[in-house]
């Protein structure tokens, strides 16, 4: 009941005499619908002039109403009993609860509620918000990119060398920001394709790769009766040189 006309959306005229909680009556002058919060909205509701308090029956709440009412400590709260959601709440004082004119509104946004339950499947969000059960489907770019896949690499072609340097690589390492005690900032590899086995040469000069190259092929020819027939190096323009 409420002594405030203002507060009817619809009003109508009556005369009825209901009893109080100490077996006496009051005169109401109508009954009719108000809504003091946007999801609760109130029938029946008893229009008396000059009643100080606007009162809920918490048994019109629960019964009518499909809600339900918590009591903690000093405060009180009211949930719908289908979704969770809040309606209302308020704080005791003076040995009534009252119930709070204005509450922040909990967004059921499905994107929104996607992202902050961590991303669930479609399915496990319509359990986890009944509220949502309708929903769709949910676009949500974060979820398309992690299950991307990514395409598979073909299978490499590349084969170790079936004879003795057959293939051989070369690479050039420099300069170092501190030369050996014999002045060496360089060096160069060169790796056997068909073991593995590993060459390496200091240099002072980048120009004394030509050189070295001389060296390490007639050594090849001289101890393994062998000789280079592709050399591979990795965009080294030191091998591009008009002396090769």
């Amino acid at each position: 009941m409420t002594g405030n006309q203002s507060f009817f959306s619809k009003l109508s005229f009556s005369d009825s005499l209901p009893p109080l909680a100490d077996g006496s009556q009051i005169k109401v002058h109508g009954i009719g619908q108000i809504h003091p919060l946007p999801h609760l909205p109130l029938h029946s509701v008893l229009f008396v002039p000059g009643c100080p308090f606007n009162l809920i029956s918490i048994s019109k709440l629960t019964s009518t109403l499909d809600f339900s009412v918590l009591f903690v400590n000093n405060s009180v709260l009211i949930q719908d009993r289908r979704t969770g959601q809040t309606i209302g709440a308020g704080h005791e004082s003076g040995g009534l609860y009252r119930l709070s004119p204005l509450i922040a509104r909990v967004s059921t946004s499905a994107d929104l509620a996607h992202q902050r339950l961590g991303h669930p499947s479609l399915e496990k969000l319509r359990l986890l918000v009944p509220s949502l059960s309708t929903i769709k489907n949910i676009q949500c770019e974060s979820c398309q990119l992690g299950k991307h896949v990514r395409q598979s690499y073909q299978s490499s072609v590349n084969k170790c060398a079936a004879s003795p340097f057959t293939l051989v690589h070369s690479d050039i390492w420099g300069s170092s920001r501190v030369c050996s005690t014999l002045d060496y900032s360089y060096f160069v590899t060169f790796i056997y394709d068909f073991s593995r086995c590993t060459w390496v040469f200091l240099m002072k000069h980048l120009y004394d790769i030509f050189h070295i190259f001389q060296s390490f092929f007639i050594e090849i020819s001289s101890q393994f009766s062998q000789s280079i027939k592709i050399l591979c190096i990795d965009n080294a323009k030191e091998y591009l040189s008009s002396k090769f």
